[in-house]
């Protein structure tokens, strides 16, 4: 997963064309071999969500820094993606946004649960 993650993020800034003078996305993860019923709907979940961040959490040239890290803790997977951006609407994204319900989605496949923090 460490070198999947890795390869995600540089499709992603490449495909939105992001400034990594501004904008710098660190990763740390563990070195995890996942099956691929757990692999595929994490890295969807792993690909919105810093889509997210990228769009939104930056405007009009502001920099920041995006972390992503995923570890497993006692036999458990912890994804954590967070940015130092302009924060989010949670009342108005969490109701609208298609890419946040298919987020809920898989995480309902991987009985996972999401805690968001807007601080």
């Amino acid at each position: 997963m460490s070198d999947y993650v890795k390869r995600l993020i540089g499709s992603l800034t490449a495909s939105y064309g992001v400034d990594t003078d501004k904008v710098e996305i660190k990763v740390d993860t563990d070195k995890l071999l996942l099956d691929v019923d757990t692999a595929i709907p994490l890295g969807l979940i792993i690909n919105e969500l810093i889509s997210n961040a990228i769009k939104y959490a930056f405007p009009k040239d502001r920099s920041g820094t995006i972390v992503i890290s995923l570890k497993e803790t006692t036999g458990e997977l912890h994804l954590k993606v967070r940015d130092n951006g302009i924060g989010i609407d949670l009342e108005s994204k969490l109701k609208q946004s298609f890419g946040l319900s298919m987020v809920n989605s898989l995480m309902r496949k991987l009985k996972a649960e999401m805690k968001i923090w807007n601080d």
